[in-house]
């Protein structure tokens, strides 16, 4: 196990097993990890697997992560002493360049689930590509979807962007297509209940799209929006 402590924060490495084949500059080999991490006296417990064959170059500076498998599951303190059930599965690639300092990422899949009590949360993340160059971000073909369900409604999301940058703190894309549904739930007991949280009467269902043709310079840095 591995241990780590001070004054903010406090994780734990537990049941840790690591493989790894030959090691050797420039030569593919296989890797893997499972094992369980403790955060902050059990506000986070879950159990982290990851496998992937590994490639690194000690001239370039640069290591590889070609088919990575990651899976995350376990629970997290919510308010109080209620948990969360999590889980997050990931697959993809990634080259990151220390002389350089960028960073590839290719080909990811994202998944995560929470959920607690009676509620569930469902997301879904995509990109054929993203490059990463100091603080500026480069993606294509981003594709999100994100679902909430409760005892009185579910929402769902979705967005895609064929292109999207993040350059000095300012976004740029085109094409970038967002759009909800929300659906009361066809109990009428559920549908009084979203109608004494909002204070309003609730119709069936709503759905709205938005749809961006070109988004140019929007400041993210938190001063102001162009």
């Amino acid at each position: 196990s591995l241990l780590f402590d001070n004054q903010s924060t406090r994780w734990n490495w537990s049941k840790a097993n690591i493989v790894i084949g030959r090691l050797a500059n420039n030569t593919p080999t296989d890797v893997s990890f499972n094992g369980d991490l403790v955060l902050n006296n059990d506000n986070m417990n879950v159990h982290v697997e990851l496998k992937s064959p590994l490639l690194f170059d000690l001239n370039r500076q640069s290591v590889s992560l070609q088919k990575l498998v990651l899976t995350i599951g376990g629970m997290t303190k919510a308010d109080g002493n209620s948990m969360n059930q999590v889980t997050l599965n990931a697959t993809g690639a990634m080259e990151l360049d220390g002389a350089k300092k960028t960073g590839r990422f290719s080909d990811w899949n994202l998944h995560s689930q929470l959920q607690r009590g009676g509620e569930k949360w469902n997301a879904t993340v995509s990109f054929s590509e993203a490059v990463q160059e100091g603080k500026n971000w480069r993606a294509k073909n981003i594709n999100s979807q994100a679902e909430q369900q409760t005892a009185a409604y579910s929402l769902n999301t979705t967005m895609t962007a064929p292109d999207f940058t993040d350059t000095d703190a300012r976004m740029s894309g085109k094409d970038l297509t967002l759009a909800a549904q929300w659906k009361a739930k066809p109990a009428p007991r559920a549908k009084k209940i979203a109608q004494t949280v909002t204070d309003a009467p609730m119709p069936d269902s709503i759905n709205a799209v938005l749809t961006i043709g070109v988004l140019d310079d929007v400041n993210t840095s938190g001063d102001q929006t162009n």
